[in-house]
């Protein structure tokens, strides 16, 4: 969500480190002539403005993506061993923030991204271990979070965990297959694999989940 700012008229580039970068410079100025026809078609009275105002908001969230890929393949360029973003860059990408233009977005929070599922609270972030991967480079963690190796050992920790779990639900189905001869143990271990299958789908929401036709 970007949260915009009325009555500035005045904006330079706030990326100051790419004022050379034309492409990117002309995707700023393409965003920053959408906002400022946005911002006057918003403060009319006149319903047809209203309209436009709306089709307008569109088009700058759309051309914010464009500027965010600016942003990142502006340094893919350099070929850095990783990715930096400063304050500017980061609060823009993240929060939708820039300064003397964008107000504060409520969402905008310094609280670090905990150990789970969703490993990220900043995109940032997100593209930082991505270029990574993508170009095999070493990756320390991200700036707000656990690092790699803490993510890895409390996953490691989560398996120990289950696999005891899952011993011990085994040594009750077998207890149960030598006390009662006429139960199907091979029956009930297929039930076993299925329902765990399911559970980690949907506890994981992997793709095969999240593209279900079912509810």
């Amino acid at each position: 969500m970007i949260y915009l700012r009325a009555g500035v008229d005045e904006v330079s580039c706030p990326f100051t480190r790419w004022e050379n970068n034309q492409e990117l410079l002309q995707v700023y100025n393409a965003f920053l002539d959408l906002w400022r026809e946005y911002t006057k078609r918003a403060a009319s009275d006149d319903t047809s403005d209203h309209i436009e105002a709306r089709k307008l908001w569109q088009k700058i969230g759309d051309v914010y993506w464009q500027l965010v890929w600016s942003l990142v393949s502006a340094q893919i360029e350099e070929e850095p061993e990783q990715l930096f973003f400063d304050e500017v860059e980061r609060a823009f990408i993240d929060y939708g923030i820039l300064p003397d233009l964008f107000e504060e977005s409520p969402s905008f929070s310094e609280e670090e991204a905990p150990v789970g599922l969703f490993q990220y609270f900043h995109m940032t972030d997100y593209f930082n271990e991505l270029y990574s991967l993508v170009f095999q480079k070493d990756y320390a963690g991200p700036l707000k979070g656990p690092s790699l190796e803490e993510r890895q050992g409390q996953m490691e920790h989560q398996l120990e965990s289950l696999k005891k779990r899952l011993h011990l639900l085994l040594q009750v189905i077998f207890d149960m297959g030598l006390s009662s001869p006429e139960l199907n143990i091979t029956s009930l271990l297929s039930s076993l694999e299925k329902n765990l299958e399911l559970y980690t789908e949907v506890h994981y929401r992997t793709r095969k989940y999240r593209e279900s036709p079912d509810d």
